[in-house]
């Protein structure tokens, strides 16, 4: 996405997802199918977290948000594909 140069931009959290990890078994804690479980923590001031973002920095979110999942457990795992 572009950003108009002649505009400033600020960034806010819309949306937290938090996974939990065992740290014991070194894995996320998951689903019955496998995926990563995800938890919100409702009530929480997440403003300071965006406090130094550059919206230049920033990708589009997929549709998708279980491909996105996806995507990251990929990652997490080091897959060179993901």
């Amino acid at each position: 996405m572009m950003f108009d140069p002649d505009k400033t931009y600020g960034a806010v959290v819309w949306d937290m997802p938090i996974a939990v990890v065992d740290v014991e078994a070194d894995d996320y804690v998951r689903n019955e199918d496998g995926t990563i479980k995800l938890f919100n923590m409702p009530n929480y001031d997440y403003s300071y977290i965006c406090d130094d973002v550059d919206v230049h920095y920033l990708r589009e979110r997929l549709e998708n948000q279980e491909r996105a999942v996806l995507e990251y457990e990929a990652y997490a795992r080091g897959d060179e594909d993901a």
